[in-house]
């Protein structure tokens, strides 16, 4: 599509050649010829993300979608400051939380009959700060494509309010079901901790390869679908950050946090590993694996303690895995990817992909939420989308195109 869209542009093929060959080897090493100056750059930035020699950077149908110049084009009624899209488009079901500047709600689609939470920010009250805040997260969410975390399908802004329409998880979260297995004294088998760990940890993967650290990985935002996947949500205290990955901002919930941030050090992706293995070890043992009477004796274990052994039924691969994950030295304990290539995580977690599928999120929505989270934005990154739409009719037929292959909106 990246081919055919710079086709339409230039009235040319972006690589050319006398014979398959040479063509092949332009294809490998060469790069197109630049795009008409009549071409905006944001429409140059699409064509660039679509013909991007690498597969792993190259962007999905899905990422492409969320661009500006083709989100207008397919559905310019859409946009955050268009009020086509209405809270009268939906039916409340019940109240899931409350933050400091507003709400998150179980909705209800009226055409659709579609299950969505929608988390509203009273934007009115909000300092500058805050408001900030609240448009840093959309802009993040904006970013986000992957089968393990929480999608996002749009927003609108109604009477000086915020609305953020996020999927909907029908299986609670892994919070609540911790607590249901240690009121029933249920353990999680190893496959389905596992299995759970993956899946998160691949979406830590994606994340960190986008700059982005969660900081807030627990078991309140760790939410479970029916059909048994996992998927990360509430990234309100998520940072973006430069090449250096380095942060310094105490953040986080106690008993999850990583001993660098503890003692106050820099910090980088990994402590998003060693959150991730905290919540591996609670499921596994069904408590904490810093346990103290105050917050000071905890982050004191944390620093400085072993956890306890975990139940003699955890075999040596899966707690060689926790000991990976809660390695104090930040530099010594590995990074997501890393993690996901040991044998234990493959062949106990099973081959999580990375791919996202049309049916990935169009039955589900993340509740716990703490409003009024500040995300940082650094300032080498732009996290909002390119201004501007394109109005063309090629480019309104690419856009369709795309959208064939993309989630639906409702």
């Amino acid at each position: 599509m990246g081919v055919v869209l710079y086709e339409m542009l230039a009235l040319v093929q972006p690589f050319t050649a006398s014979n398959v060959a040479a063509l092949i080897m332009k294809i490998v090493n060469a790069e197109p010829a630049p795009l008409p100056d009549s071409c905006r750059e944001e429409v140059r930035d699409v064509v660039r993300r679509a013909l991007n020699k690498n597969p792993e950077e190259r962007a999905t149908a899905e990422e492409l979608m969320q661009l500006q110049p083709v989100k207008s084009a397919v559905a310019p009624s859409l946009e955050m400051n268009n009020t086509t899209l209405s809270m009268a488009d939906f039916v409340k079901e019940k109240d899931l939380g409350r933050g400091a500047y507003g709400v998150a709600v179980l909705v209800k689609h009226r055409e659709t009959s579609v299950l969505r939470v929608v988390k509203t920010v009273d934007l009115g009250g909000m300092s500058a700060l805050a408001r900030k805040s609240a448009e840093d997260e959309v802009s993040l969410l904006h970013r986000l494509f992957h089968p393990h975390i929480i999608a996002y399908f749009d927003t609108f802004i109604e009477a000086d309010k915020l609305h953020i329409v996020l999927e909907y998880a029908d299986g609670g979260d892994l919070y609540t079901e911790v607590q249901r297995r240690q009121k029933d004294d249920e353990y999680f088998s190893e496959d389905e901790a596992m299995t759970l760990f993956r899946q998160c940890l691949s979406a830590l993967a994606y994340i960190h390869k986008k700059k982005i650290l969660h900081r807030d990985i627990k078991t309140q935002n760790i939410f479970l679908m029916k059909s048994g996947d996992a998927k990360l949500g509430d990234f309100g205290i998520s940072k973006v950050m430069d090449e250096t990955m380095v942060a310094g901002t105490v953040v986080g919930t106690p008993a999850y946090l990583a001993p660098e941030i503890c003692n106050g050090a820099k910090y980088g992706s990994r402590i998003d590993v060693w959150s991730l293995g905290a919540v591996l070890y609670e499921i596994l043992a069904l408590k904490h694996p810093f346990q103290a009477s105050n917050m000071a004796a905890t982050l004191m274990k944390i620093i400085s303690a072993d956890p306890a052994p975990l139940p003699d039924r955890c075999s040596e691969e899966v707690k060689a895995v926790v000991a990976l994950a809660l390695q104090k030295d930040q530099h010594k304990r590995p990074s997501a990817k890393e993690l996901l290539a040991h044998p234990a995580v493959k062949q106990l977690g099973g081959e999580a992909t990375a791919r996202l599928d049309a049916s990935s999120g169009l039955d589900s929505l993340a509740s716990s939420w703490d409003g009024g989270k500040i995300i940082e934005e650094d300032e080498n990154l732009t996290l909002q989308s390119p201004a501007g739409t394109l109005h063309s009719t090629e480019f309104r037929i690419l856009a369709a195109r795309l959208h064939m292959s993309s989630v639906e909106r409702f």
